[in-house]
């Protein structure tokens, strides 16, 4: 069903119908129907409404959009859109459908009182639940990506500390007589260790160096 054809329906009951942009509703003064659409056209009678009021939403591009959420930029991974589309298939079954009315909303106003309904086409519930599971899996898949990511980062700081701790058995670094020249001497040899951050290195240095001059007194 199309907005053209429910208005047709209810035409045919020689109801009038306005379409608006939004739909007020008084809370106070409004019952809500319990049924199903042909019931609710039927119940118009019995109403004495004159008039219906209908609104409806499309299916639209950005419904298939996703913004991860801002809370895992705390975890190094930034907030950005996604087209749930483009990662499951299935979901972009869907598609097809953008443009199409998916959700309805009624009004029927008569001196006997207000009378809303709302409904949704089929297609429309199924999306929904697809695109919660969608967004979830993907959520996930970030997160587990990410917590993989930090365990390669930290085994790989692990052996580049492992390496920097081997050279306080290194004569030639042990004469290094700064922290600037130990730094560079271990960065001559190890290369790799520019794959740390400058503080990182600079105070595994500086641990190296105190440990080697703690072992040096020992001796004394």
């Amino acid at each position: 069903m199309n907005i053209e054809e429910l208005v047709a329906s209810i035409e045919k009951k020689g109801v009038a119908v306005i379409k608006v942009a939004e739909l007020v509703e008084d809370d106070a003064k409004t019952m809500v129907f319990d049924g199903s659409l042909s019931e609710y056209i039927e119940s118009l009678s019995k109403l004495e409404a004159k008039v219906v009021f209908i609104n409806s939403t499309k299916l639209t591009e950005d419904v298939f959009t996703c913004e991860i959420e801002s809370h895992y930029e705390e975890f190094g991974v930034f907030a950005e859109d996604i087209d749930l589309s483009s990662v499951s298939p299935e979901l972009k079954e869907y598609k097809k459908y953008e443009g199409n009315d998916a959700c309805y909303h009624l009004l029927a106003t008569s001196r006997n009182g207000s009378l809303a309904f709302h409904f949704q086409e089929e297609w429309w519930n199924g999306l929904l639940e697809l695109l919660i599971s969608v967004r979830e899996k993907l959520e996930k898949d970030i997160l587990e990506k990410h917590e993989e990511t930090i365990k390669e980062k930290e085994s790989e700081e692990r052996i580049l500390l492992e390496k920097i701790n081997s050279l306080k058995n290194d004569d030639k670094f042990i004469t290094c007589r700064t922290l600037k020249v130990k730094t560079a001497y271990a960065l001559e040899k190890y290369p790799e260790l520019n794959g740390l951050s400058k503080a990182d290195l600079k105070n595994a240095i500086s641990d190296i160096d105190a440990a080697i001059e703690a072992m040096l007194h020992s001796e004394y």
